[in-house]
């Protein structure tokens, strides 16, 4: 990881991801994204999918809260070609200043799910103008379903990343109204740029998958906190120093901040 000096670090994750170059790039790529977590491809592809770009953003549910659950920063510790270690995927949890290293088991991780949503067109006629009542939307039939097969985790374009980092509803059926107010300014701003795909057609399994989580059909998303794991913590330092303003509270503080999560000392039950 390449060194970066005091002046080209930001204040808060949230500050950093909104201005990373690459993002123009990566929200005309948004399709690609979505395809890299289906359930249709195998396990290696998609591990290597959420793992090779540390400066992504991803979404999962949260069962506990209801909410949805913004990670980023994913790296894979472990399980580097011609090492002993296993598999030990590691986030970050937070759009501060601060951000909680979080332990994902890659079983957890890879594990997929297959149900039934309402066709698009149903999706999409909801207004954007207030809440989304998931109730407009009867649960689907033979008649107006289709199938999304997905893992737990969908990666967010930057442009979306930008709005859920500074939303304080994290609930499902709020992001389905911010998401498709912020799909529809983002193809008007870019209708008339050559090779422009819509994001509204691009963007169809994930405001899928924010409406199965609504109705409680996407699985929960397990994290782990590991206050007393040292390579962890180096880590989550490391990737810090690297990208955000530093500031005085300590990694350790990180075990309190995430009241949902069980806190494991060992890597045992890890795949």
């Amino acid at each position: 990881m390449h060194q970066i000096t005091m002046t080209g670090l930001h204040k808060n994750w949230k500050n950093f991801f909104a201005n990373l170059p690459c993002n123009n790039d990566a929200n005309k790529n948004w399709k690609n994204f979505i395809h890299g977590t289906e359930a249709s491809l195998d396990e290696d592809e998609r591990l290597t999918n959420l793992v090779q770009n540390i400066n992504s953003v991803f979404i999962g549910f949260d069962e506990v809260t209801g909410n949805m659950r913004i990670l980023h920063s994913m790296a894979n510790l472990g399980g580097r070609p011609g090492s002993w270690k296993s598999d030990k995927i590691v986030a970050l949890d937070g759009a501060g200043q601060e951000a909680c290293p979080v332990v994902i088991s890659k079983y957890h991780l890879l594990e997929t799910f297959e149900t039934t949503v309402p066709h698009w067109t149903s999706i999409e006629s909801l207004s954007t103008d207030s809440t989304v009542d998931v109730t407009k939307l009867c649960l689907p039939t033979c008649n107006n379903a289709r199938i999304l097969r997905q893992s737990k985790l969908m990666i967010l374009p930057p442009f979306l990343a930008d709005v859920f980092f500074k939303t304080s509803d994290l609930t499902p059926a709020n992001l389905i109204s911010e998401s498709l107010a912020a799909i529809a300014a983002f193809d008007e701003e870019n209708n008339n740029k050559p090779n422009h795909e819509k994001a509204s057609e691009a963007g169809q399994d994930f405001i899928s998958f924010l409406w199965a989580a609504s109705v409680g059909k996407v699985p929960s998303l397990e994290v782990s906190v590991t206050p007393k794991d040292g390579e962890v913590k180096d880590w989550s330092k490391t990737r810090h120093s690297h990208c955000i303003i530093p500031v005085s509270m300590p990694v350790d503080t990180c075990e309190s901040k995430i009241d949902s999560v069980p806190v494991f000392d060992s890597w045992y039950w890890l795949i």
